[in-house]
């Protein structure tokens, strides 16, 4: 008979593809470090939407000093300085 032989290899295959999706999903992703920073500029939407072409996000607006509290990650912090809408990034300090 064949049908033992079709549940065999049915089970078989049911285990590599179990196996399969159990460790996709164990896969470390890694994200980059991110470190929290004051962004100056003349517009705070257009600085929003540079910190977040840049992998940044936003945490608040400082619209009174046209400034955004973000987390940046630290290779952005260049790139974001060269550009001529950002006046100023500074770091924040850790609180204690």
């Amino acid at each position: 008979m064949y049908t033992p032989n079709i549940f065999k290899r049915c089970s078989g295959l049911f285990l590599v593809l179990m196996l399969m999706v159990a460790f996709t999903g164990l896969s470390p992703r890694t994200q980059p470090e991110m470190d929290s920073f004051i962004v100056k500029g003349s517009d705070v939407e257009v600085l929003a939407r540079l910190v977040t072409s840049h992998g940044g996000q936003v945490t608040s607006e400082l619209r009174v000093i046209n400034s955004l509290a973000a987390e940046l990650p630290q290779d952005a912090v260049t790139s974001l300085q060269a550009d001529p809408a950002v006046l100023a990034i500074t770091p924040m300090p850790l609180s204690r």
